[in-house]
């Protein structure tokens, strides 16, 4: 988070990736024994996935108001507060396990009874209300961190028969 300009840098990536224990064997994902997980932070995808995005202000606040309250949490819990680079951390400063963040949205869909969705889900759903709202196309493929306008439309813009609707009510006038 950069305080001074009300942004968030992308510029890693985090997952929990299965591993194989014996390099010889097939992996066997239910079997223990052969199967484990290990945290991985890599590069983003492509050159435009590094990219400074400015929030909301009533993001933002709330945002600042969650560190706040970790910082405090750690202080009285004795926990050193070490700088990462994380929106969300552990104390120590290590990074919310993947699993972990996958459960709290769970639990979050499941209190507002909405249907179950994942984290890409909610890519496809912000980028799709974004151009309902009028978002500038170019923007919001740079907030996505795509290559191109292009991929913006074809992966992540749904048309809606509201928008649809719109759309031809707009041009109405000319029938």
């Amino acid at each position: 988070m950069n305080f001074n300009r009300c942004t968030i840098k992308i510029s890693r990536t985090l997952q929990r990736i299965k591993k194989n224990l014996n390099e010889l064997e097939e992996i066997d994902e239910d079997d223990e024994d052969t199967c484990s997980t290990t945290l991985i932070e890599g590069n983003v995808k492509t050159p435009k996935g590094y990219r400074e995005i400015p929030v909301p202000q009533n993001v933002w606040i709330k945002l600042l108001e969650y560190k706040e309250r970790q910082q405090q949490e750690y202080m009285y819990l004795g926990v050193p507060i070490m700088p990462n680079g994380f929106v969300f951390s552990m104390p120590f400063g290590t990074c919310v396990e993947p699993h972990t963040m996958r459960d709290a949205l769970n639990y979050l869909l499941k209190i507002a009874e909405i249907e179950h969705a994942n984290f890409h889900a909610l890519r496809h759903t912000f980028a799709t209300r974004a151009i309902e709202n009028g978002v500038n196309v170019k923007a919001l493929s740079d907030i996505l961190g795509h290559a191109t306008v292009q991929i913006t439309m074809d992966l992540y813009c749904h048309s809606s028969i509201d928008l649809m609707r719109d759309s031809m009510n707009k041009i109405s006038g000319l029938f």
